[in-house]
């Protein structure tokens, strides 16, 4: 690779290598030849980035929200264009089937028999930019070249630019790439890792992960990490689901109680039993039994997560929906895969979701089962809240 002859000749200027009659004029002008190549080969990335963005400026600047994001399927329409200009391309959640995947596959052959290749992957942002990724791979390794793409001032232009061997490569069986950046022990910034879907997967699979998966997902809460259904809702923890439903139900967070910790707040029995019911086949001595309630005041207690109970760390699976089955008795059962990135990993465990779609676009959620294998990872990400003991100990005692 160029920049790894680059390094060497570096290293032999810096210590003065002469004992094998080097010629220090040679080295330094091969170092500087080296130089310049990366420069234009930089200049050259640059450049046909910019007639990237171009392919899709029209489609850009005709579909901005208020918020300046695109919607899922104006990001499709972009994949596609960006496909028939000959790309792999995909967008950056994996939410998108990747167009001319078959180049993907190929490049990962080529890794894999230790042949030398080179591919450029477009990962399409939702704020209408892009990264793109140039592999090359010799010899079993993979160089990879990172670039980040913006609009400015209706302009594209690089945000960010970076180059590195990547630390681990795995084309899983399940269509997944991932690759990643080597972090020291201990390194708590960015994630490194990178986690591409080049299989294509069921656009009926991908509707109902949307609808009924994404909004709950794995960050704090254990609704998908835990065995539990109708007649037996066992460890889930309704204070988790109560932050997440609301949000489901109203389209925006519990008011700015989440933001207020060491603070107790008492939710009137209606307003809190309406959240769970509304997704939920529960009666309301169910809850009560699960949560904290106070029957002269006719409330609910509610505490907020905050830094003594918060996630352990942001890197969590997503949930993937791999298959599906519609049931006689009007519900649907899902065979959902935790995808985990910061393991390398398509498959961090199986869980089987049914859910019963009701009138008007409503649905409950009716049961989850873990698919147990000796291969689950555990639920690491997750923390139970504070007991009321612990809660004392942090903020006092309860009010």
């Amino acid at each position: 690779m160029k920049r790894s002859k680059l390094l060497i000749t570096m290293v032999m200027i810096s210590f003065g290598i002469s004992g094998c009659n080097i010629d220090k004029s040679i080295i330094l002008k091969d170092a500087n030849e080296t130089v310049q190549n990366i420069k234009d080969a930089e200049k050259e990335i640059f450049k046909d980035s910019k007639k990237i963005a171009e392919f899709y400026r029209e489609i850009y600047e005709h579909a901005l929200n208020e918020e300046n994001q695109l919607n899922l399927d104006t990001v499709k329409s972009i994949v596609k264009l960006l496909g028939e200009a000959g790309y792999a391309a995909v967008d950056n959640e994996n939410q998108v089937d990747m167009v001319n995947p078959n180049k993907v596959k190929q490049f990962a052959e080529k890794v894999e028999n230790k042949e030398e290749a080179e591919i450029t992957i477009i990962c399409v942002l939702y704020n209408g930019g892009f990264v793109r990724y140039d592999l090359n791979t010799k010899e079993g390794k993979v160089e990879v070249i990172r670039t980040s793409i913006t609009w400015k001032d209706k302009m594209p232009e690089v945000n960010y630019r970076e180059e590195y061997f990547a630390h681990t490569w795995v084309y899983s069986e399940e269509g997944y790439l991932f690759f990643e950046q080597y972090h020291m022990p201990g390194f708590d910034g960015p994630s490194g890792h990178t986690a591409i879907r080049v299989k294509a997967l069921d656009e009926r699979s991908r509707e109902l992960n949307r609808k009924y998966l994404i909004p709950i997902g794995y960050n704090l809460n254990n609704m998908f990490t835990t065995d539990w259904s109708e007649g037996d809702y066992k460890q889930l923890n309704f204070y988790d689901l109560y932050e997440r439903m609301y949000q489901l139900k109203y389209g925006k967070p519990v008011s700015d109680k989440s933001e207020h910790e060491g603070k107790s707040y008492e939710i009137p029995k209606t307003e809190f039993q309406d959240v769970f019911q509304s997704y939920f086949k529960i009666n309301s001595q169910i809850l009560q039994q699960k949560t904290v309630y106070h029957a002269g005041s006719k409330t609910y207690q509610y505490r907020p997560r905050g830094m003594f109970d918060f996630a352990p760390t942001p890197n969590i699976p997503y949930p993937e929906v791999v298959s599906y089955n519609e049931e006689q008795d009007g519900t649907i059962m899902l065979t959902v895969n935790a995808v985990w990135p910061e393991e390398n990993l398509a498959k961090a465990f199986s869980h089987v979701v049914v859910i019963r779609p009701l009138t008007d676009g409503r649905f409950q959620y009716v049961s989850n089962h873990v698919i147990h294998s000796k291969e689950n990872m555990e639920p690491t990400w997750y923390r139970d809240r504070l007991t009321d003991e612990e809660w004392a100990n942090y903020y006092g005692a309860a009010e």
